[in-house]
């Protein structure tokens, strides 16, 4: 892997997880503010805590049975088919994930919940299209990430022992000789 496609792949992944935290903890954190708005739950004020507790447990068990079930068995369908996001970068990703990753996390925590706090309309749609901005951006960001072809992170790292086999497939020794072989 050249250094610049390593670099891109490397700005990719980094990327993509920073805007699909914003993505993630924003909804987990102020679903409790959205779900009145969209009049899945009813608001605090009008019910017991026992009744907000469980209409809010059943607004996200249906936003789990209609969008989060199927996208996970979707994903393990078609992932290989369509391509995995698993290479080379990722091995060395965790040192930089405390650091950079979670700063998606931190403004989806405070930053969103700004606008989704005091139940407006107005403000909770800005916030809502901001979200599906940022995971737009978020999906752009995943070219830049290089396909894997179904190979796993052993095979492409060479931890599998097959690191010299590959590198002999791909390259011919400069021996002078005519027939050595190699083709």
């Amino acid at each position: 892997m050249s250094s610049s496609s390593a670099t891109a792949s490397l700005i990719g992944t980094m990327s993509t997880w920073f805007l699909l935290d914003i993505a993630f903890y924003s909804q987990n954190l102020t679903q409790k503010d959205i779900f009145p708005v969209m009049g899945l739950t009813s608001k605090a004020n009008t019910v017991s805590a026992l009744k907000e507790m469980f209409e809010t447990s059943r607004a996200m068990f249906v936003i789990a049975l209609l969008g989060t079930f199927p996208g996970y068995w979707f994903t393990v369908f078609f992932i290989e088919k369509m391509g995995s996001y698993s290479h080379k970068d990722e091995i060395h990703l965790p040192r930089i994930e405390c650091g950079f990753w979670k700063g998606g996390g931190t403004i989806g925590a405070f930053g969103i919940q700004q606008y989704t706090q005091d139940g407006n309309v107005h403000k909770i749609k800005k916030a809502m299209i901001l979200l599906a901005v940022t995971n737009m951006v978020g999906f752009c960001c995943t070219f830049l990430v290089t396909e894997t072809k179904g190979l796993s992170l052993e095979e492409i790292s060479g931890e599998d022992g097959r690191q010299n086999e590959t590198k002999m497939k791909t390259s011919k020794p400069d021996s002078g000789h005519q027939d050595d072989g190699w083709e």
